[in-house]
């Protein structure tokens, strides 16, 4: 489909949501042509935050504000621009999506074992949610989508209904790393019909969990539960118990030393005294989470100050955090929510006790196995409101505390009344897969590490062969010192080539389409494509299982992937005689400190060939007389 049709059919979708007039028909195809641009600045994203708004005609505030502009964006601006570029090459690309700032501690572990060891593109798409206006949230999700329909794969931690009308190539994995281990508060479907919540209706309408390839989790016991409140089918082996990504820092020798002098930095008075690590749930819904002011300061000062000092870590999304009284802040009790440098991972790690209630942190402490507490004073109204998918009584490692004195009483008489294996079975049962490989299990199902060790192991040299028009006139170009081939060859930070061309797809230009078609590095010796013109139309020949075979339309031609012949496989089999072109390219790795200095001048030299259009090629013969002089 190409880009007018799809504007046409982008356009045709909106009118069903709300007529549309001819300003707004502009908007977006304005929005069209800003998200098409190779380079998108901040001016830009308000560019396109601009044309949404003007699509939606309608000010923040105004009835049905929020329902139409969602549907505006998830269910026809973002499917469209997914659209527009998912014919394209896969890149050997990866991205990690964060629907609010920074880079969240679930996918962080993650993304740097990716950044330090593997060879490839990586990049963190941040929408700014909560910091940013909606519009200009869903304006970073369209820049988001497009990145996403070359990539294979993405990362995320949270539900998010970005995606819930996207047609996911299948080249593309949707990674849900979940951010929590195991479940105790009710999620999802299981909370249809509680007061607060999203409805059946708006959960069917925008659906939130329909995309994932694999959804990890760290046991088996847990698989029901996710089933449940994604509302996916039984076994339907999207929910895979290996392991959470994020705990793997937690089997990590210097990772622990380092958590520790972050806190000795923050906090010198840590060093003679023990932690106790406060780590409430929020209470309520999105946009207003509160977090429970119920653990009274004073009197565990009074009680434990001697030996203890108090460590609070509210929700993230949590507002209007309570302050801590004057005469114990940063004496006793620290909050270290924001801005005080250390996560809740890094704090889970340094603490003695660990005081929480419904939140999943209590199955990530119990790896330390160290005294857990659940001060639940408010359980049966939560039970209520939000709802448990367990009897705390029967599977909660510690004592369930209504008040403060309970939880002072019990940390005085701790030595006594800890029970090791209570948090044992409980890690056992509900911790099984986070034993320090996760994060290997899961590159491994995405198929990062293999591909990256198979493309290490190989020692070839760039080549690139063109037979162009002229079939009895063999051209040979060294990738690294020429970079172009009858379009532009480039060479990626993975090592491998993408063929791409400024141009759009034209059977007039058959050499070019050939280019635009999914032709890319595929990890083997050899890739091809043959075609051959004929009077009448096209026939595009691919080779697969060492056997030319022939497509008479472009669009038919499977992925590059099954496009393979192997070495040893002769050019002569091919009629050369009568080609239109003929691509074959062979891969191998190059030292990244020599590729990186390439980029930059391939890079540069594009933008000189760009800015000098035909004078390009004078100028390239005027050098050529001079180097010859």
């Amino acid at each position: 489909m190409s880009n007018k049709e799809l504007l046409n059919e982008t356009l045709l979708s909106l009118e069903k949501v709300k007529p549309l007039s001819n300003k707004q028909k502009k908007a977006v195809e304005e929005l069209f042509t800003i998200v098409a641009s190779d380079t998108i600045s901040d001016d830009d994203i308000h560019g396109v935050a601009d044309c949404i708004q003007t699509v939606l005609d309608m000010q923040p505030g105004e009835k049905n504000y929020n329902t139409i502009l969602k549907r505006i964006c998830i269910k026809n601006l973002i499917p469209a621009v997914y659209t527009m570029y998912r014919d394209l090459p896969v890149e050997n690309k990866y991205l990690f999506m964060q629907p609010r700032s920074g880079l969240n501690q679930s996918c962080r572990f993650i993304y740097k074992k990716i950044e330090k060891n593997y060879d490839c593109i990586l990049k963190l798409h941040e929408l700014k949610r909560g910091t940013v206006s909606t519009v200009e949230y869903y304006a970073n999700a369209l820049l988001f989508v497009k990145d996403l329909a070359t990539a294979k794969a993405v990362f995320v931690h949270e539900s998010n209904d970005l995606l819930g009308y996207v047609y996911i190539r299948p080249e593309t994995k949707v990674i849900q790393l979940w951010h929590g281990c195991g479940v105790l508060k009710k999620l999802g479907y299981s909370t249809v019909g509680k007061k607060g919540f999203k409805s059946g209706a708006s959960r069917e309408e925008f659906p939130e969990y329909n995309k994932y390839s694999i959804v990890t989790i760290s046991s088996p016991a847990d698989i029901w539960i996710f089933e449940e409140f994604m509302g996916l089918e039984k076994k339907s082996g999207i929910i895979q118990p290996i392991g959470i990504s994020r705990t793997d820092e937690f089997f990590d020798q210097n990772y622990i030393e380092n958590c520790y002098k972050k806190l000795y930095k923050a906090i010198p008075e840590a060093k003679n005294k023990k932690l106790i690590l406060y780590a409430p749930t929020y209470r309520g819904v999105d946009p207003n989470r509160v977090t429970p002011n119920e653990l009274d300061i004073e009197k565990f000062a009074e009680a434990l100050g001697d030996d203890y000092l108090l460590i609070f870590k509210h929700h993230q999304t949590a507002k209007n955090l309570p302050v801590i009284p004057e005469k114990y802040r940063d004496k006793f009790a620290y909050d270290m929510t924001r801005g005080r440098g250390m996560d809740i991972n890094e704090l889970m790690v340094v603490s003695d006790i660990c005081i929480t209630d419904y939140s999943s942190v209590a199955f990530e402490f119990s790896l330390f196995e160290r005294p857990l507490l659940f001060y639940v004073f408010d359980l049966e109204e939560y039970m209520d409101d939000r709802g448990l998918y367990y009897d705390f009584n029967e599977i909660t490692p510690g004592p369930l505390c209504r008040t403060n004195e309970e939880m002072i009483d019990y940390i005085r008489h701790i030595d006594e009344r800890f029970d090791k294996q209570e948090i044992i079975d409980f890690k056992n049962k509900f911790m099984s897969s986070c034993d320090g490989h996760a994060t290997e299990r899961i590159l491994d199902y995405v198929g990062i590490g293999k591909d990256e060790e198979a493309r290490l192991q190989r020692n070839e040299k760039y080549q690139v062969y063109y037979f162009g028009k002229n079939a009895g006139k063999q051209e040979y170009h060294s990738a690294v010192s020429q970079g172009e081939v009858n379009g532009i060859v480039s060479v990626t930070k993975s090592g491998g080539f993408e063929f791409r061309d400024q141009n759009e797809y034209s059977t007039e230009q058959p050499c070019r389409a050939l280019l635009a078609n999914r032709f890319k590095r595929t990890g083997y010796e050899f890739a091809g494509w043959y075609m051959r013109k004929t009077k009448r139309s096209s026939q595009y020949w691919y080779c697969e299982d060492g056997t030319w075979r022939m497509n008479s339309e472009m669009d038919c031609i499977p992925h590059t992937s099954r496009h393979l012949f192997h070495e040893g496989d002769s050019l002569e089999q091919i009629r050369i005689q009568e080609a239109e072109s003929i691509l074959v390219m062979e891969t191998q790795w190059t030292p990244k400190k020599f590729m990186k200095i390439y980029l930059k001048l391939e890079n540069l030299l594009l933008k000189v060939r760009r800015f000098l259009g035909k004078g390009w090629c004078k100028l390239k013969k005027k050098m050529k007389k001079i180097l010859k002089k």
